[in-house]
């Protein structure tokens, strides 16, 4: 497998390395973990609505929300990685816990000190997701229902050699916050991922001239994708930064006429997803979230043999608000 090219600030460490790093002690986690989680209501708002200097279109009355309701993860589980062989894992030998570490290393980023959190050989589940997709005037009154959404079973297994790097990056006396990833994920499975319409098309779909497509009075229906397959390794490797600022001038004052704080992401190298693949999953629709009753619907099958995405350096997000 080849990965895309990395800077040398990018290199990732061999532990031949790490005595050459000026850290003492560190911290090392081994997590067996199962949660449940419940949310009644989770909700985003907007308090005027479509208005002010961005939106050409005319002003709204009001604003509102979207959020869901009813949203439930079961049996989130997170432990070691014991018994699989995905991309070549050993247990016996390649296992790695969750480290923390404190460091500064004069081959990695100009010598800056950086935090490692080491993600370890890490095995993710759960048994489903669910939530309700809805749209309402208050946060505890999301009453207009887009659709439902559910996840089925997932797995989910972490490379040992997977880390997050954070720190400053930007030389003495500057403020701000760099990530570096080097994330590798050895496989993904998921039983299912599916929308669905709970109560169906109330009326049914009756033809002009009186033929009954569909009878009213039917019942909730799903679609989606059902044994969705990810073949690994998938890798996330690369950086980006964060910075929050305050300008009295520029394009974004101008428009509107007043000082604007932005946070400001940039990329200051590649950022890079790669999977090997194959990614493969059937088409489905169903009475069922699962998608997997008898009566269920194949529309098709997907097949991608390999994925890459890449934001190249120096491109750059603004997000203030209007």
């Amino acid at each position: 497998m080849v990965f895309p090219a990395r800077t040398p600030a990018m290199a990732p460490l061999a532990d031949s390395d790490l005595s050459e790093i000026y850290g003492g002690s560190g911290v090392s986690i081994n997590p067996d973990i199962m949660l449940d989680i419940t949310i009644d209501t989770s909700s985003w708002g907007d308090s005027d609505g479509i208005s002010g200097y961005a939106n050409p279109w005319p002003a709204t009355a009001s604003g509102g929300r979207v959020g869901a309701n009813n949203i439930v993860i079961s049996q989130l589980h997170a432990r070691s990685r014991m018994t699989d062989s995905f991309s070549g894992y050993d247990p016996s030998t390649m296992w790695k816990p969750i480290t923390i570490d404190v460091a500064t290393s004069p081959s990695l980023y100009n010598g800056a000190t950086f935090v490692r959190l080491g993600l370890g050989a890490l095995e993710i589940s759960w048994d489903h997701m669910q939530l309700e997709v809805a749209l309402g005037t208050s946060g505890d009154n999301l009453n207009q229902k887009l659709g439902d959404l559910y996840m089925g079973r997932l797995d989910l297994y972490l490379n040992p050699s997977s880390y997050i790097d954070i720190y400053n990056g930007r030389g003495p006396d500057q403020c701000g916050v760099t990530f570096t990833l080097s994330s590798i994920v050895d496989r993904i499975s998921m039983e299912c991922v599916s929308w669905g319409d709970s109560d169906g098309l109330p009326s049914g779909n009756i033809g002009s001239g009186g033929i009954v497509w569909m009878e009213s009075g039917g019942s909730q229906g799903w679609i989606g994708l059902h044994n969705i397959e990810v073949g690994g390794p998938i890798s996330v490797i690369g950086s980006f930064a964060v910075d929050i600022n305050t300008s009295s001038s520029g394009v974004y004052c101008s428009l509107a006429g007043n000082p604007v704080t932005v946070a400001h992401i940039s990329f200051p190298t590649n950022l890079c997803l790669h999977t090997a693949g194959p990614i493969t999953a059937e088409v489905r629709l169903d009475n069922l979230r699962s998608l997997d009753s008898p009566d269920a619907g194949v529309l098709g099958s997907i097949y991608i043999s390999q994925f890459d995405l890449e934001i190249m350096q120096e491109s750059f997000v603004d997000i203030w608000a209007h």
